[in-house]
């Protein structure tokens, strides 16, 4: 099995490379989705979080209220640090369970690991390669904003808060441009795909 790494700023087009791969037969690992499970009742997060944050953050059926908890990081960085030391190695937790599940099923497959902050959770010692996806970050801002996700401003913030860009590009072993067109991010998705599978 390949375990290969899939990062990217805010709406750099990840999602798009992802959706390529998974169409190509890959295994798709989101570590957003993961980070909701992590903080579920049954999750390995929930009980850390709860103590961190307090029992005010969980609702009447004790699940954790993601605006709540959100309103008691956002603009607090030093919660935020916290919030992610709990979180962040759970989502590791989860994550290899998924790949160890999926090389009983399919050995000799590709897997993928999709996460926005797989640099900031520490994932890519698990990882045989890193895939960056990457375009100008007034790209970026642009579509932020035009697919309605909010203001110039707030995109901003939001990729001054992720890895710095060149940093990221520095550790990659595959750059997908997405500066382009989506066809042609398509494209470069596809050619990638085929590149990974030399590897195996």
């Amino acid at each position: 099995m390949l375990k290969v790494g899939l990062t990217g700023g805010v709406a750099s087009g990840k999602s798009t490379v992802a959706e390529v791969l998974r169409l190509k037969g890959c295994e798709i690992v989101d570590a957003d989705r993961l980070g909701h499970e992590a903080i579920e009742p049954t999750g390995p997060a929930y009980r850390a979080v709860i103590a961190e944050f307090g029992e005010e953050i969980a609702g009447e059926d004790g699940r954790i209220v993601r605006p709540r908890l959100a309103a008691l990081v956002f603009g607090h960085p030093e919660r935020l640090v916290r919030l992610n030391a709990i979180v962040h190695p759970a989502i590791v937790e989860l994550a290899e369970q998924r790949c160890k599940a999926f090389l009983r099923r399919q050995p000799r497959g590709i897997l993928v690991v999709d996460a926005a902050l797989l640099f900031e959770a520490s994932m890519t010692g698990h990882l045989k390669r890193v895939v960056v996806v990457d375009c100008d970050p007034e790209q970026q801002v642009a579509r932020f904003v035009a697919r309605g996700l909010g203001t110039a401003e707030e995109a901003r913030r939001r990729i001054a808060a992720q890895w710095p860009r060149a940093d990221k590009l520095a550790r990659a072993d595959f750059v997908v441009d997405s500066s382009g067109t989506i066809e042609e991010t398509r494209a470069r998705a596809a050619e990638l795909y085929e590149e990974l599978g030399k590897l195996l």
